[in-house]
């Protein structure tokens, strides 16, 4: 992909995700340092700015992860760090400044040991068993299709949820990820597949997920395991209006 490629596909993540214009965080993990990698955090309202300064990061500052908060957040933080990214942030968004639940995330994943990426056959197990358990939201729960998405090292279901913050919403998500863990966790993977795994600490308001259009960096690149672009794999027809709009505005 070229930069600009790089820049519009960012740009489409955030304007499917979040109305043009809201306050959106962008966090970035695992930036090189002499010392400790350190993160840095960004809130934006023009997502233009936003997805030229996360494309230029990636590029040159090769950090983990960049990640942005998934649910509708306070417009006051955008005073922050607005339409900037900040080293070394003293804050970054909490559960108590999530005004609205907007998605609903499940994350699968292969099982591997920490801090490396997952190999091919390991990131075509997750696609299998998350096509799985789409199925099964859709059928056992009504769900909407969801937006699918290839998180670098796993995969990523997002659905279109409207909860507000409160313990009640809280309890609902963990027991639907309770629910697809039990029926799609690692104990039921199908033989001949690398064992996966459905993430049930994602449930919390705050959540941040993969900023898709960004490399996720896990450890270092050998013996079959890149570090791949994570990226859209596939949008909804009753969500494309809005994708293609971003499309078309994109920088």
């Amino acid at each position: 992909m070229t930069d600009l490629q790089i820049t519009a596909e960012i740009y489409r993540t955030l304007t499917l995700f979040h109305e043009p214009g809201s306050v959106i965080e962008i966090r970035v993990l695992g930036i090189p340092d002499r010392g400790k990698p350190h993160q840095a955090s960004g809130y934006f309202t023009d997502f233009q700015t936003a997805a030229k300064a996360v494309a230029s990061c990636d590029a040159f500052r090769s950090p983990s992860g960049i990640y942005f908060v998934m649910n509708r957040l306070n417009p006051a933080l955008l005073a922050r760090s607005p339409d900037r990214l900040t080293d070394y942030p003293q804050a970054t968004t909490s559960d108590a400044d999530i005004i609205q639940r907007q998605w609903l995330l499940i994350d699968v994943d292969p099982d591997r040991p920490k801090g490396i990426s997952s190999s091919d056959e390991e990131l075509n197990a997750a696609r299998i068993v998350a096509g799985d358990a789409r199925d099964w939201l859709r059928t056992e729960a009504q769900f909407l299709e969801p937006i699918e998405a290839m998180s670098g090292n796993g995969w990523h279901l997002l659905f279109p949820i409207d909860l507000p913050n409160d313990q009640e919403s809280t309890a609902t998500v963990k027991s639907i990820l309770a629910a697809v863990a039990a029926t799609f966790g690692a104990d039921k993977t199908p033989d001949g597949l690398p064992k996966v795994t459905v993430d049930t600490a994602v449930f919390n308001p705050s959540r941040i997920t993969k900023l898709y259009g960004t490399v996720a960096r896990k450890g270092y690149e050998i013996g079959g395991r890149p570090h791949r672009r994570s990226e859209i794999v596939s949008v909804p027809d009753y969500l494309k209006p809005q994708a293609e709009k971003g499309e078309s505005d994109a920088p």
